[in-house]
C-alpha cells in the first residue's frame, strides 16, 4: 500500500489513550491512519482490525520506552485488512499466542512450572484442537487463583502491619492535618516494605510475590486507611467545616493511590527482564500477522 504521509519517525513519541485530531499526541494506530492518508482514528480502515487491536493493547499497556518500539509497526501494518476470513485466521494466531506464549511465561513467573509447561507444549489453538484444550485451560487457571489468594492474604497481613506500626510512631502528638500527610506517606513505604517481605519468600517465586503485591495493596490500603482516617477525623473535630466524612475519604484516597503507586513501581522494577522478553515475542507475533495477512489473496 502507498503510504501517503510521510512521518518522522525519529522524533515521533507515541502516547497511550485516545488523542483528538490536529493534536501533538497520537497513539500508534492514529499515527497508522495519519500515514495512510485516512481521517483520524484509531481504526484505520486499511489495518486488520485484529493486528489494530492487538497494538493498541500493546500501545496502552506497555511503559514509555517499550510503547516507542511499536513504531516500527506503523508503515508495515497498512494494507493489511483484507477481509473477514483473513481475521478470523490472525485472530486464532494471535490467541495461541495468549495461550502457549504469554500466559507460560506469567504462569513461570508466579513458580506454576509444570502448568506453564503443560500450557507451552500444547498443540497450536485452532477450532478442531479447543475442545480438548479447554479442560486443562480451566484447571490451571482455578489452579491460578488459589495460589493467587493464598498470597494475597499474606501480603494484605503485612501491609497492614507495617502501616499501622509506622502510623502509630509517627503520629503520637500530630495535629490532623500531619496525621493525613504521614498517613499517605507511611502507606507508600509500608506497600513497598511489605512487597520486598513477600519478594524474599522462600514459599514462592519473587516475581509473583511482587505482581501479589500489586493486586493487594489497593485493597489492604483502603481497609488500613478507613482506621488512619478515622483517628485523623477526631484529632480534627473541633473544626466544623472538616467533617468526619471528608477527612475520610480525603486520607483514605490518598493512602490508597500512595500505596498503588508503590507497590506498580516495585513490581515493574523486579518483573522489567522478564517484560522485556515477551515484548520481544509480542512484536514477533505482530511480523507474523502482518506477513499472513499480506500473503493473503
Amino acid at each position: 500500500m502507498t503510504i501517503i504521509n510521510e512521518l518522522d519517525l525519529d522524533n515521533l513519541v507515541l502516547h497511550a489513550g485516545g488523542h483528538t485530531a490536529g493534536s501533538d499526541e497520537m497513539c500508534i494506530e492514529e499515527a497508522a491512519a495519519l500515514a495512510a492518508g485516512e481521517d483520524w482514528s484509531a481504526s484505520p480502515k486499511c489495518v486488520s482490525p485484529v493486528i489494530a487491536m492487538f497494538l493498541l493493547r500493546c500501545n496502552d499497556a506497555w511503559d514509555h520506552d517499550a510503547r516507542q518500539t511499536l513504531k516500527q509497526w506503523i508503515y508495515p501494518q497498512l494494507g493489511t485488512n483484507k477481509g473477514k476470513q483473513v481475521d478470523i485466521e490472525l485472530a486464532w494466531m494471535a490467541a495461541d499466542w495468549c495461550v502457549r506464549t504469554q500466559t507460560p511465561a506469567l504462569l513461570r513467573l508466579a513458580g506454576m512450572h509444570d502448568e506453564a509447561d503443560a500450557l507451552a507444549s500444547m498443540q497450536p489453538l485452532n477450532p478442531e484442537t479447543v475442545p480438548s484444550i479447554k479442560p486443562v485451560l480451566t484447571s490451571i487457571r482455578d489452579d491460578a487463583r488459589k495460589r493467587r489468594t493464598a498470597n494475597y492474604a499474606t501480603f494484605r497481613e503485612r501491609f497492614r502491619e507495617r502501616f499501622v506500626e509506622a502510623f502509630k510512631a509517627k503520629t503520637a502528638d500530630a495535629d490532623a492535618d500531619v496525621a493525613a500527610a504521614v498517613a499517605v506517606a507511611v502507606a507508600a513505604a509500608a506497600a513497598a516494605d511489605a512487597a520486598a517481605d513477600a519478594d524474599a519468600d522462600a514459599a514462592a517465586d519473587a516475581a509473583v510475590a511482587a505482581a501479589v503485591a500489586a493486586a493487594a495493596a489497593v485493597d489492604a490500603a483502603m481497609d488500613v486507611a478507613a482506621d488512619v482516617a478515622a483517628a485523623a477525623a477526631v484529632a480534627a473535630d473541633a473544626d466544623a467545616d472538616k467533617p468526619y466524612a471528608d477527612a475520610w475519604w480525603n486520607v483514605r484516597g490518598a493512602a490508597c493511590a500512595a500505596a498503588r503507586k508503590a507497590a506498580r513501581e516495585f513490581v515493574a522494577e523486579r518483573l522489567k527482564p522478564d517484560m522485556a522478553e515477551l515484548q520481544d515475542s509480542a512484536h514477533d507475533l505482530v511480523r507474523r500477522m502482518i506477513e499472513h495477512a499480506k500473503a493473503a489473496a
